[in-house]
């Protein structure tokens, strides 16, 4: 026997029924299957009273590929989710959802489908579902090309859908995707992203054990507690700002959760939960918006078995806690036209240009418009400024960047003319090729400048 880790979503106490909504964990017991010959073919005849369809399983009991036009999602929309991990055979693996029109009502009828044994194991197996019927009935979006990270940010390479198994367990049942990678994973726990390829290739955290500033956190909120859940605080790199959460009972029982991020001396509130669910667990991802890092939040019902993992998603005020995996970003932008051609955000940059943190790098390069060629001071302002910025922060600047509020052709374009008068571009040069960054922007700004130079 070997332990498991498995996800699943739920939403209530009866555990299985909103499996495909929340995010929950548990341990279950499994056992290795042996070669192909010993898969047990089930016989099936499903009666689809549900879904009015009588068509029958013609497909082969084989592991099928997917075809991935099929499966990735245009647009904006990225995934977020742990990725659950059968330490047996190195088989990561998500929860499949349904598509719009089915639900778990019809679950006993669409896993008659399933044909063929993968894994049993007391009360636990894991039956093979034909591609054709999952394509058919359940929802693979972003699925497939989902890059996989450790908990220590380390990618783990981009994986592919491998089959559709119907997954019956000691908390209840779901359809499951195997997810195949280029190599075995390597790490504890893991969690997956889709839909974009702008990672944060530095992303660093560690817990912070300082009891003054749990204090002040608590002080912050000015609630009297009646019992504590939970208080983490966490810097994290290369933003160099550190979050934290702290979740309680109030004296009239109610639950509640705060999301602080703490810079320097001053605590600012990011987000309130008062739900029947507080915040057990935070765990930021290689992906940033709207210039703060996007986190996975591990959240339940206290003193309960009901637990789930949740992205949550700065929209340019506060965070907010999305309760599914496949987000839509576009319904999270911030007005980055807020501090267009903001000369007040200009001079605070120039006055503190030794002494900037990453909120103050991400309003300055919010600053940068389409409307900067009609205004002639604050053109000539934040071109010479870009330079400053480049060169003492070329790292946070590069990471920022990656995200896609900015204005980013506007900002290269000022890039083609550098004020080696003021600072050698070369030099700016020199410092993103020493931090090893390949990326999109990294790779921009030292191409820009090189063809700058091979001109003169």
């Amino acid at each position: 026997m070997n332990d498991s880790k498995t996800c699943f979503f739920q939403g209530t106490a009866v555990l299985f029924i909103l499996t495909f909504f929340l995010s929950c964990q548990t341990k279950t017991k499994k056992t290795e299957i042996g070669s192909d010959s010993d898969v047990e073919i089930i016989q099936t005849q499903p009666v689809d009273h549900l879904l009015n369809t009588t068509e029958s399983n013609t497909e082969n009991p084989q592991e099928i590929n997917s075809e991935k036009s099929e499966m990735k999602s245009s647009g904006k929309k990225i995934f977020i989710d742990e990725i659950g991990y059968f330490e047996a055979t190195n088989d990561p693996y998500v929860f499949v959802g349904f598509k719009k029109g089915y639900n778990w009502k019809a679950i006993d009828t669409l896993k008659q489908y399933a044909d063929s044994v993968i894994y049993e194991a007391d009360i636990d197996s894991r039956i093979r579902y034909p591609m054709e019927k999952a394509r058919e009935f359940l929802d693979l979006d972003l699925l497939d090309g989902i890059t996989i990270f450790n908990t220590d940010n380390e990618s783990q390479g981009v994986s592919h859908i491998k089959r559709i198994e119907f997954y019956t367990h000691t908390m209840g049942e779901e359809f499951i995707c195997i997810l195949e990678t280029p190599n075995p994973l390597e790490g504890a726990d893991f969690y997956g992203i889709n839909g974009t390829d702008q990672f944060i290739g530095s992303l660093k955290s560690h817990t912070i054990n300082d009891t003054n500033l749990k204090d002040s956190l608590r002080n912050s909120i000015k609630i009297k507690t009646r019992t504590e859940w939970g208080l983490e605080i966490k810097k994290i790199e290369p933003f160099n700002t550190s979050y934290a959460y702290y979740s309680f009972t109030d004296e009239s029982e109610a639950k509640r959760s705060y999301l602080f991020e703490v810079n320097k001396d001053q605590i600012t509130t990011m987000a309130e939960i008062n739900q029947d669910y507080c915040i057990f667990g935070l765990t930021p991802v290689s992906l940033q918006f709207n210039g703060k890092p996007v986190f996975i939040l591990f959240v339940g019902v206290p003193d309960s078995d009901v637990q789930w993992k949740t992205p949550a998603i700065y929209n340019g005020t506060k965070y907010e806690i999305t309760n599914k995996r496949i987000i839509d970003l576009s319904q999270y932008k911030s007005d980055s036209n807020s501090f267009a051609c903001d000369l007040t955000t200009l001079a605070d940059v120039n006055d503190q240009i030794k002494n900037l943190n990453r909120i103050d790098i991400d309003k300055f390069l919010k600053t940068f418009s389409e409307d900067y060629i009609n205004n002639v001071e604050y053109s000539e302002w934040s071109h010479e400024l870009l330079f400053e910025v480049l060169y003492e922060y070329p790292e946070e600047t590069i990471g920022l960047l990656n995200d896609s509020v900015y204005k980013h052709t506007v900002i290269y374009d000022q890039l083609k003319e550098p004020m080696d008068e003021i600072i050698d571009s070369k030099s700016i040069i020199e410092r993103i090729k020493s931090l090893n960054i390949r990326n999109e922007p990294a790779n921009t700004i030292i191409n820009t400048l090189q063809n700058y130079h091979a001109k003169i």
